[in-house]
């Protein structure tokens, strides 16, 4: 048939815009089962009518013209990329009829029965409502329900039918083990109490004896217990008062030659130096111990602030570096070459712990945000850890499986993986917040102190606490112990120093002073080194 221009005009198809018609198979319309295609060639060829269902309506289509009456209302064009696309509007807007042509324009009605006649250009969509069951299906459904009575009622019947003669022969089998049972059961009793009657009065016969040795060993072991007693109580009097005297220390103010307003204080661990963070000018100062003179110094730069936390590596050869606006650099002592992990730029938080691991091929900072930010030195590369939600007060490795492990105001304590920043295990503090960390030389010790004034000393590998040391009576502010693991040292805000034996938790020495916020025994245990508010770096040796 031929194109009316006036009604095409008024669905906006041109005239002009004939297309192009590929031949297809009849009834095949590929724009309506595949949303992907736009061209309706196969649709209006071959056949040139079916029927396909769309969101589950049933969409008669065709080629066709669109002839209305001025009442019709027709809507569109809207943009669609398929004729299926124009069809899911027709079924979501409800309506009768949608034309598709293949400059993917798509227009609907709502009207119903409206005029039409055929054109070979444009798919016409009869929206014919929505899909049902065939009387096929549901005679398929019922003959299929009826067969599944029959079938329940024959399995139903079997099942009874095994049931009572599964229930008769149980009965029968558990009557049998009862009788079994009984006689057992009475047999055995006999053969108890028998035994149970031997047995006290063999017991009575052996108690009476024990009983007998027991009072003339007693008599004798006393008085050596008691010859033994005096004997350890004059050797611990002795040893109490010879180590008195081999641990007492005393401040020796003009050591170093001058006087020294710090922050931070770290030695190495295997040489005789020592890392001083300066507040006045801002700065890092490496001291030979051996000649008590400085090697080294470097101001912590523009915008870092003062320095918070210092650290040497194993060597001695290196030091790291903590500020308080959050720059973490290192300087090598020979060279004075620079190397920056973190610049003090943007919303960049205060560091207040660093460390170096054991082969000094990595180094870490505790941050007041809680991060826990570990970095490789050959590479600079940053490992990000899972952190605390508290502040990081203590940060520490360990000398032995290298584990890093840091102590927060969130009262835990938390083991990382230092090569992938992986939580390894986790401490709840009894206590209150975390303040200080150190591992015992062997790294089989972890001593922490915190805001509860006490100090706790835990198995590092079972994390089981081994004592409770009632150190101060205001928070813990850092722990340091001696070369030989035996001797741990601890500041607090309640301006003592004081060095404990860990033979036996008794303090070895006490140091009244200000507010000490930093402390560190030197590797050969000739020195003690404490941080002082107002005061600054005090050395200490001993007497």
């Amino acid at each position: 048939m031929h194109f009316k221009p006036l009604l095409l005009s008024l669905l906006g198809v041109s005239p002009l815009g004939m297309i192009s018609i590929a031949q297809a198979a009849a009834g095949n319309c590929q724009s309506l089962s595949d949303g992907s295609t736009p061209a309706i060639g196969d649709c209006c060829s071959g056949q040139k009518s079916g029927t396909a269902s769309v969101d589950g309506h049933v969409i008669e289509y065709s080629c066709r013209n669109f002839k209305r009456s001025a009442s019709i209302n027709i809507k569109g064009p809207y943009a669609e990329g398929s004729a299926q696309a124009c069809a899911k509007r027709c079924v979501f807007r409800r309506c009768t009829m949608a034309v598709y042509k293949d400059n993917n324009e798509c227009r609907y009605t709502n009207d119903a029965n409206p005029e039409m006649e055929y054109d070979d250009t444009v798919l016409a969509m009869e929206n014919k409502g929505k899909d049902d069951m065939t009387d096929e299906v549901r005679k398929a459904l019922a003959k299929c329900k009826e067969e599944c009575e029959k079938d329940k009622e024959k399995l139903k019947k079997e099942c009874q039918e095994q049931k009572t003669e599964m229930g008769d022969k149980c009965l029968r089998e558990k009557e049998e083990l009862r009788r079994q049972c009984t006689e057992n059961e009475e047999r055995q009793n006999k053969q108890c109490e028998d035994q149970k009657s031997d047995m006290r009065n063999k017991c009575q016969e052996e108690k009476n004896e024990l009983r007998r040795q027991c009072a003339e060993d007693a008599k004798e072991e006393s008085k050596a217990c008691e010859d033994r007693v005096k004997v350890i109580q004059e050797q611990l009097t002795q040893c109490r008062d010879k180590n008195l005297e081999d641990t007492r220390w005393v401040s020796n103010p003009g050591l170093l030659g001058t006087e020294v307003k710090a922050r931070a204080v770290a030695f190495s661990p295997k040489n005789e130096r020592m890392a001083v963070g300066e507040l006045s000018p801002q700065r890092v100062v490496v001291w030979d111990m051996k000649t008590r003179q400085p090697l080294a110094g470097w101001e912590t730069g523009a915008g870092a602030g003062m320095p918070m936390s210092v650290a040497l590596s194993p060597d001695g050869t290196k030091v790291l570096c903590g500020t308080y606006e959050g720059a973490v650099k290192m300087w090598d002592v020979t060279t004075s070459s620079e190397q920056i992990f973190q610049e003090p730029k943007g919303r960049v938080s205060r560091v207040n712990r660093v460390a170096f691991s054991p082969d000094g091929r990595q180094v870490a900072a505790g941050l007041a945000d809680g991060k826990v930010l570990i970095w490789d030195v050959s590479t600079n590369t940053q490992i990000t850890t899972q952190g605390h939600s508290g502040a990081v007060q203590a940060l520490e490795f360990s000398p032995t499986s290298g584990k890093l492990v840091s102590g927060s105001k969130d009262k835990t304590i938390r083991f990382w993986d230092p090569r992938t920043g992986r939580k390894d295990n986790e401490i709840s503090h009894p206590g209150g917040g975390l303040n200080a960390i150190a591992f015992s030389p062997d790294g089989k010790s972890l001593a922490s102190g915190s805001d509860d004034s006490s100090v706790r000393v835990w198995n590092a590998e079972t994390l089981a606490q081994r004592r409770l040391l009632p150190a101060h009576t205001g928070p813990i502010n850092d722990l340091a112990f001696s070369a030989d693991g035996r001797q741990l040292a601890s500041v607090s805000d309640d301006g003592t120093l004081r060095i404990w034996s860990l033979a036996d938790d008794y303090v070895l020495s006490s140091h009244q002073q200000r507010k000490a916020e930093a402390v560190a025994f030197s590797p050969d245990g000739k020195y003690l080194a404490s941080v002082v508010a107002l005061e600054g770096l005090l050395l200490w040796t001993r007497s």
